[in-house]
């Protein structure tokens, strides 16, 4: 391990990818942020990559729990009792550019890493989305898990731990095992090739930010959780990038997941991960700075065999492998039965939708090949402004950053496309509230508040007064009594009795 110029850790690192095995060489503080690498490349950039950073940090105090933002939880630079972030700055290019406001958002963000230290989770991406997917009518089952998937690819181990209201106050973690998720590690942003559900690709114009199949990558993930429109869900692909069925079409709308190599042997037919790195990406820091790095294309992987706690198999898990983890996991959507992988898929796919939004001020638009398919797709990301303070002016702060209501407003609509799709999840007795009523609540009188601990307490009230659940107090799953025991007959483990 060395120390570079610039004073960051440097190390090397191992990461398994499809069974093989590439060394790594970043500096440390790299490896929250493009973890797409699989090729030596060297880059200083002390900020890791948050979209609608996890702006909850829990504090453990005994048994009890209290909250605060992440972002005012670091010291020497601020405390839980101490907000190191002045009022005074906002969603504003002189704040943008103002030391006095970035610097302590740029030392206080790496909190919200800590998972096991602090269960952090984003309001934007669990609290919000298990509001509006009550709002549009789903059951509240349905949208905790929808919700707790929308978070997961946040979680450096790869599954979501609520933190819950506790009697007597304060907060405590959320046991309950028919709530569990599965682990989802290779998601994560900080995982090898997780960064690609962070960083959608696209083509088009940055500030066009729509479910569009021509020109977003992120069409693949839509389709593979609300279809195509013809019955298809297709697996989804790195970077949404497929092989256009012709050279002028889309590389977002074919049939299979790009690869470079026609010489790699796939598994079972199907489309896995590329062994040759052939997206490369330019990276633009403060000062002009800038660097390039690498990623792989082929199918997006979910699970890796470093965190399955609830399969016994020792391989890395695709998009057709995932339904079986959910049957192996004690979660159950009705207290009986396995969650279903729509839930899952929805939510997975609203947590990139909304990534594309937040990080649409650095993400520059994909230059595709000209020539043959063995051709290097090019793109950029520029972080002239601090990347860390961009995630601050969307959360608790009192003038948002547009593209928090942006992003609400987006996932809304997908929520409710989704429950039109799926009325097997909908409540029984549906209470659905228009986007405009709720929408304009969220930003306006909540997500706008600094405080953590009123941030959440609005949003708690504003869920009751809706008439939904919290996600502090979600709705319980019960499962339902065993049968009776028949005279002379004992019980197996499933429940029923041996006389059957």
């Amino acid at each position: 391990m060395t120390i570079n110029r610039a004073g960051f850790l440097r190390r090397s690192f191992v990461i398994g990818i499809a069974g093989s095995k590439f060394k790594v060489s970043r500096p440390r503080a790299l490896a929250k942020i493009l973890p797409w690498v699989v090729v030596g490349y060297s880059l200083v950039w002390p900020n890791p990559s948050s979209a609608f950073y996890d702006d909850l940090c829990f504090a453990s105090q005994g048994a009890k729990w209290t909250i605060a933002n992440c972002l005012a939880n670091s010291s020497p630079y601020c405390s839980i009792t101490n907000d190191c972030v002045p009022a005074s700055c906002g969603a504003n290019p002189a704040s943008e550019k103002n030391l006095t406001c970035n610097e302590p958002v740029e030392k206080s963000f790496p909190n919200g890493e800590q998972d096991s230290l602090y269960h952090p989770r984003s309001m934007i991406h669990a609290d919000s989305v298990y509001l509006l997917a009550q709002a549009v009518g789903l059951d509240g089952r349905a949208a905790y898990f929808i919700a707790a998937y929308g978070d997961t690819p946040d979680r450096a181990g790869g599954q979501f731990i609520l933190m819950v209201s506790a009697s007597g106050g304060g907060y405590t973690p959320y046991e309950d095992p028919l709530h569990a998720t599965i682990a989802l590690p290779d998601l994560f942003r900080g995982s090898a090739l997780g960064s690609a559900i962070h960083f959608p690709l696209f083509t088009g114009n940055p500030r066009k930010i729509v479910p569009d199949s021509i020109h977003e990558g992120i069409s693949r993930l839509r389709s593979w959780a609300l279809g195509d429109g013809s019955g298809n869900f297709p697996t989804p692909c790195l970077g949404g990038l497929t092989f256009p069925s012709r050279p002028d079409l889309s590389y977002f709308q074919g049939d299979k997941c790009y690869v470079s190599s026609s010489d790699y042997s796939f598994e079972g037919g199907a489309y896995h991960i590329n062994q040759s790195p052939n997206v490369s990406i330019s990276i633009t820091i403060p000062g002009g700075a800038s660097s390039e790095t690498s990623f792989q294309s082929g199918d997006q992987p979910f699970s890796g065999p470093s965190s399955k706690p609830f399969s016994a198999t020792d391989k890395t898990e695709f998009a057709d492998d995932l339904q079986g983890l959910l049957n192996g996991s004690p979660a159950k959507f009705d207290g009986v039965h396995p969650v279903p992988l729509a839930l899952l898929k929805i939510g997975v796919y609203l947590h990139s939708l909304m990534d594309r939004v937040s990080h649409a001020p650095v993400l520059t638009p994909l230059t595709v090949p000209t020539t043959s398919s063995s051709s290097n797709f090019t793109g950029a990301i520029d972080w002239i402004i601090p990347h860390s303070y961009l995630h601050f002016e969307e959360v608790g702060i009192p003038t948002l950053s547009s593209r928090t209501e942006t992003a609400l407003s987006l996932a809304y609509d997908e929520l409710a496309l989704f429950a039109k799709q799926n009325p097997e999840f909908m409540a029984p007795h549906p209470v659905i509230t228009a986007k405009s009523k709720v929408v304009p609540a969220l930003v306006n009188s909540v997500l706008n508040q600094r405080s953590a601990a009123a941030r959440l307490s609005s949003l708690e009230k504003l869920s009751q007064t809706l008439g939904y659940y919290p996600l502090t107090q979600p709705e319980p799953i019960v499962a339902p009594p065993s049968p009776p025991v028949r005279p002379g007959c004992g019980r197996t483990e499933s429940g029923s009795d041996t006389c059957q």
